[in-house]
């Protein structure tokens, strides 16, 4: 009779083993799964386009899946990446790789302005961040035959 509950004993606690096996699995795909999604939709959301540009040491461009309309505004990310940094923070002592923007441009009256601005390391980390209040800015005139202009013409295309 002894046998016969162990046995029976065994079997409950094998299965409730297998329960709680099946369910660390799918808690694991789970974790596992949401950890890696941000970055995914981070990835997929980018499309970055190279404007050309005379600096040697400079690669441009702007995020075409950041861009948003409204009237006669746009707002999209530009980044600028130096092949081989050259310019040091004084603060941090780190070179600047990296500079990205979040730029705004008026296309009627050719003005532009920046709600955000972080100058990026060569190891990743943020060297320094500037956010301003939207309804604060000051919109400086866009100048003829510079990279900016042709940021106006590609954003405010079709407006």
């Amino acid at each position: 009779m002894r046998q016969l509950r162990f046995r029976r004993w065994e079997g409950i606690f094998q299965e409730r083993n297998n329960v709680s096996r099946i369910g660390f699995e799918k808690g694991l795909t789970i974790v596992c799964v949401l950890a890696i999604w941000p970055m995914s939709m981070v990835f997929a959301a980018e499309s970055w386009r190279a404007f050309p540009t005379e600096a040697k040491n400079v690669l441009f461009s702007v995020d075409e899946a950041s861009l948003v309309r409204g009237g006669d505004m746009v707002k999209f990310r530009e980044r600028i990446v130096f092949i081989v940094p050259e310019k040091r923070d004084v603060p941090s002592g780190k070179k600047v790789k990296e500079k990205r923007i979040h730029r705004v441009m008026n296309c009627r009256d050719k003005t532009q302005a920046h709600l955000y601005a972080s100058q990026i390391a060569e190891d990743g980390s943020r060297i320094e961040e500037v956010y301003r209040d939207e309804n604060k800015l000051t919109m400086t005139p866009i100048l003829p035959d510079t990279i900016g202009e042709q940021e106006l013409q590609w954003a405010c295309k079709g407006l």
